[in-house]
Formats: structure tokens, C-alpha cells, sequence
């Protein structure tokens, strides 16, 4: 599809914004090299597992142990938590690769976690690539919300 933004380099998308605000026709894409596998993944890559139904109480250590198997760390697990600032019971979780994303969602799904059957599933569009960011260190806003703070003691 032509129209995916994630089918188009940053430089031609700047590039078609300023001949749009002048006036002008966009050139036509470059034909994009294919991915060398090296750089920021893209949701489509689809090796962001989100899991839902999660105990209230669990924390990022709870669902690493939980997927210890597949060598998940809490730093690449993400908690979500409602606008109250609860947790939802959702958390997205970076996997090394598709296919590791794979075998987690197929594995997984309607797995029990203490009392509760947990969904497993592959996170996709802006909260997969938001989620990659930050794991990735590109610190961008994400659709799911960050832990809320931490009171003193």
C-alpha cells in the first residue's frame, strides 16, 4: 500500500509535506531497500506481545517470571494503567523477534497466571511502535499509560 507511512523514509515524507504546502506535485517514491533487519523494529514486525487479564497486583518482575522461558527481562515489560491511574490488567511486552512473539502468543493464550486466564496476543500500529521506542530508548508517547509515580516512604 503506498499510503503506509512505514512503506516511506523519513526524508520523502518531509520532502512530500513541503511540495504539498507550496502547491507542488510530490515526486514519486524512491523504491525502498528492503530491511536489513537492523534498526528500529516496526509493528508490523509484530514482536510486541500484549497480554490482558493480568492480576491487578502483578508487577513488570510477575510477567517476566511468567515468560521466563522465552528470556523476557521486566526492563521489556511495559505495565498499563487506566486514566485513574489503576492498573488495567493489559501490559505489552518487547520480544526479540516475530517469530519469538510467535511462540509466546501461541504458548501463552489462556494460560493461567495465579487465579487468572491471561490473553496473549501481538500488538500492532501506534502503541506496538510508541512501545519499541521506548524500549529502543526513541522516548516516544504512547496510547498505553506509564506507571504512575512512586510516593516516598
Amino acid at each position: 500500500n503506498s499510503r503506509d507511512p512505514n512503506r516511506h523514509t523519513a526524508d520523502f515524507l518531509a520532502a512530500f509535506l513541503r511540495s504539498w504546502d507550496i502547491g507542488k506535485e510530490p515526486k514519486p517514491p524512491a523504491s525502498r531497500p528492503p530491511s536489513s533487519g537492523a534498526g528500529p523494529a516496526r509493528s508490523g514486525d509484530s514482536r510486541v506481545v500484549k497480554l490482558r487479564g493480568l492480576p491487578f497486583t502483578c508487577t513488570a518482575v510477575d510477567v517476566a517470571e511468567f515468560l521466563r522461558e522465552y528470556g523476557v527481562r521486566d526492563w521489556s515489560v511495559r505495565l498499563c494503567y487506566g486514566k485513574d491511574g489503576r492498573p488495567s490488567g493489559d501490559a505489552l511486552v518487547a520480544m526479540p523477534s516475530p517469530a519469538a512473539a510467535d511462540v509466546v502468543v501461541k504458548e501463552k493464550h489462556n494460560a493461567s497466571m495465579g487465579s487468572r486466564w491471561i490473553e496473549a496476543g501481538t500488538a500492532r500500529g501506534r502503541e506496538a511502535d510508541d512501545f519499541l521506542g521506548r524500549v529502543q530508548g526513541r522516548g516516544a508517547a504512547s496510547g498505553a499509560r506509564p506507571a504512575p509515580p512512586q510516593r516516598p516512604p
